[in-house]
């Protein structure tokens, strides 16, 4: 109105706005956590994202902008990993993938114009990892149980291939003794219970009739959890850790995690000609 001509602010550049912060990967990495981990990642999940930045990534990467984090500076860290060898070639993919991913979500939010390429290892099949009990060391291992609440607990293990969360977790309406089946519908991770590990965990398992004995035995105390303290409170990884220790020990078996009995599940299934997708 006073002959004044407005001014029009002309927007960045995109490139410019890609380039604007030179974050550092230590700056970046709580972003990472707080807009990607912990909103797309179960808490177990994040954790684990957590753990390989602030123990491997960022001592590594952590004082150097995004744009740096170059295909050569990771090659040389993993050819410095691999010299080592204290870090299995599988373990240190799984470091890599987070730092794939971190690098992925910089180029999405524009922190980063471009990701590098990541230098993977071939990670080579470890026997150790997959080990099982056969059916006499998996028989010795329920006897070997020293009390009722482990030795279900181990049986329905064994007989349905549920995780330690999956078993933490586990709620009297998630069992199904008309059908024989077990809903499995939730699983524990620490003190917090959610869906189980993946979409494709929620499932429904087949109930032997010696898994079936255990449950009703179960169910006759009338807790909201299947397998819990005596005051129906949940119990904890670390609880579970040492009564299958003495059941380890006592049968004369190597002591393992419960995975090994999610393993003892899937290769009995196997050894009595059911399909690798069943």
């Amino acid at each position: 109105r006073g002959g004044r001509v407005a001014q029009v602010k002309k927007p960045t550049p995109v490139g410019a706005q890609r380039r604007r912060s030179e974050r550092t990967l230590e700056e970046f990495a709580p972003v990472f956590l707080k807009r990607y981990a912990k909103l797309e990642n179960k808490p177990s999940e994040y954790d684990s994202k957590e753990s390989k930045l602030r123990v491997h990534l960022v001592p590594e990467f952590g004082d150097l902008p995004l744009s740096q984090i170059t295909s050569g500076r990771i090659a040389d860290y993993v050819s410095d990993l691999v010299d080592e060898g204290e870090i299995k070639p599988k373990t240190i993919n799984n470091i890599l993938t987070v730092l794939n991913v971190c690098l992925k979500m910089a180029v999405k939010w524009r922190e980063l114009d471009a990701e590098p390429a990541i230098p993977w290892l071939e990670a080579e099949y470890d026997e150790h990892d997959f080990k099982f009990l056969d059916f006499d060391a998996a028989a010795a291992l329920l006897e070997a149980a020293d009390e009722p609440l482990w030795g279900e607990m181990i049986l329905v293990a064994v007989k349905t291939g549920l995780r330690l969360g999956e078993l933490r977790a586990l709620r009297p309406q998630d069992v199904d003794l008309k059908r024989k089946v077990l809903h499995v519908r939730k699983g524990a991770y620490k003190a917090t219970v959610g869906t189980p590990k993946t979409k494709s965990s929620k499932r429904e398992v087949p109930l032997t009739d010696s898994a079936i004995k255990a449950l009703k035995r179960r169910l006759r105390l009338k807790h909201s959890l299947v397998f819990c303290n005596q005051d129906g409170s949940m119990l904890t990884k670390e609880q579970c850790k040492w009564p299958l220790w003495r059941a380890c020990d006592r049968a004369g078996i190597e002591r393992k995690g419960w995975h090994l009995l999610r393993h003892t599940f899937a290769s009995h299934l196997a050894m009595r000609g059911r399909t690798l997708k069943e």
